[in-house]
């Protein structure tokens, strides 16, 4: 049984080195104390009925979910594979777990074959009704088109996974990343009162600077790097009507409370523009290796 001991987070100032991995500059991040919890954590995404009842049918294929998050998804996937003359490739969706997402993918999409690699028990089943074949190992070179999404930020070895799919694209592949930023205004200004901050779920909270250091250590390069998220205020200001007690310099409280609509608005679309909405997008090509590398 994980138990809320069995990890911490802190908001780290230098690369330092956790339980043997690198940790990105100014990332938070959870620390475990022994493999036992490792294992914990993947049974925990195996066997909770809370991540279970999350990924379900129901859940996913809200009216406001399809609207929301997954048309706006597939429009940023298939802009950028048209883009990059990828738009009847091979497509591969990292540890899938959104029954919405591949229906309307599938309806929407001109993908040459479409997989998805390690997904969900209940989306193993529904997955070839859809037109997606269900893999377990990856291979090399194989697909021109990786997504992975809330992926990065519940793995132990996020450097390990990225290794992965670089072996598993083909030569300029692309690899189209979400996941919650630790630049992100509301995790900055909030931090440990922060709802969004979960424990398994979240392992890894990456800045901006973090993820895209490690891509391109990993033999990427970066096509897009956006924060296209639209809570951050909102978060903010509910977490100060509950707490009026959490620290906050007055601006920001100022903005929460003494301003109209249109200012919120606008400081929301400011943080988007700027990067810092905690929810991050990337883009990332995989760079064919040169004659001088190999």
């Amino acid at each position: 049984m994980l138990k809320l001991e069995d990890y911490y987070f802190e908001f780290t100032d230098n690369y330092e080195f956790e339980n043997g991995h690198s940790v990105a500059n100014d990332t938070i991040i959870y620390s475990f104390e022994s493999s036992d919890s490792i294992v914990a954590i993947r049974t925990f995404y195996e066997e909770s009925d809370g991540i279970r009842y999350w990924n379900s049918k129901v859940m996913q294929e809200t009216k406001g979910r399809k609207k929301h998050v997954f048309n706006p998804r597939i429009r940023w996937i298939l802009q950028s594979c048209d883009i990059a003359g990828l738009s009847d490739g091979v497509f591969l969706d990292y540890h899938s777990k959104y029954d919405g997402f591949l229906k309307e993918l599938f309806k929407q999409s001109d993908f040459s074959e479409k997989l998805v690699y390690n997904p969900t028990k209940e989306l193993m089943k529904v997955s070839p009704e859809y037109g997606f074949n269900v893999i377990w190992d990856l291979g090399d070179n194989k697909y021109d088109v990786i997504t992975a999404f809330e992926i990065f930020d519940r793995v132990y070895s996020p450097r390990s996974v990225l290794k992965q799919i670089h072996t598993s694209l083909k030569d300029n592949g692309l690899l189209l990343i979400t996941t919650s930023s630790a630049s992100g205004f509301d995790l900055r200004v909030l931090q440990e009162k922060s709802r969004s901050i979960i424990p398994p779920i979240h392992l890894n909270l990456f800045t901006v600077e973090g993820i895209c250091n490690m891509l391109e250590s990993c033999g990427f390069e970066l096509i897009e790097v956006s924060s296209p998220g639209s809570l951050d205020v909102h978060l903010v200001q509910k977490a100060l009507e509950n707490d009026p007690e959490i620290e906050m310099p007055d601006f920001f409280r100022d903005i929460m409370f003494n301003r109209n609509d249109f200012i919120k608005r606008a400081f929301q679309e400011f943080l988007q523009r700027s990067i810092l909405s905690s929810h991050l997008r990337v883009v990332a090509q995989k760079k064919p290796i040169t004659d001088d590398e190999e």
